[in-house]
């Protein structure tokens, strides 16, 4: 895929005021917007060495029988860092109907992706956290963040991350 001017410039603008660096799976381009991957969140808070995220699920917010469930997370910069809270929120309404079951999880990867683009004043939206996205943007994200950026597979075939193609 060919990057136009203002793109490439937008790209090079935000590992410069973000820290991202320019590895395959940290930033997506879905739509003409830059989004930030929770590989790509990962790797910028192991780089800036943060402290530790803890998760809770928000019992009182979560309703297992209709399947919403509501994280809280912090992230911590430092050992003395008083943390940086996010909340994420999944339930079959915000989830595309082929990751239906996924709720749990999807919410605590929101709620960690909130929590770390607030401790590194990360002002992207994280691909995760889009409410709805066709299923081919999705798999392309998904592919990129799991296969690392290796060279896309001949049509068909099944890479070692279990991504048909």
């Amino acid at each position: 895929m060919e990057l136009g001017k203002d793109k490439l410039s937008s790209l090079v603008a935000l590992t410069k005021q973000c820290g991202f660096s320019i590895s395959p799976g940290v930033l997506l381009l879905l739509d003409g917007h830059w989004y930030a991957t929770h590989a790509g969140l990962l790797r910028l808070a192991h780089r800036r060495r943060c402290s530790g995220i803890r998760t809770a699920l928000q019992m009182d917010l979560s309703d297992a029988a209709s399947e919403r469930w509501v994280f809280k997370a912090i992230a911590y910069k430092s050992r003395r860092s008083r943390g940086f809270a996010g909340y994420g929120h999944a339930d079959p309404s915000n989830v595309p109907s082929w990751l239906h079951g996924c709720e749990l999880r999807i919410a605590e990867t929101r709620a960690v992706n909130r929590a770390l683009r607030k401790a590194y004043g990360i002002g992207l939206c994280s691909v995760e956290e889009l409410v709805s996205r066709p299923r081919n943007l999705l798999h392309k994200s998904r592919h990129l963040t799991r296969c690392m950026g290796a060279a896309c597979c001949t049509p068909g075939t099944t890479r070692t991350c279990g991504t048909r193609h």
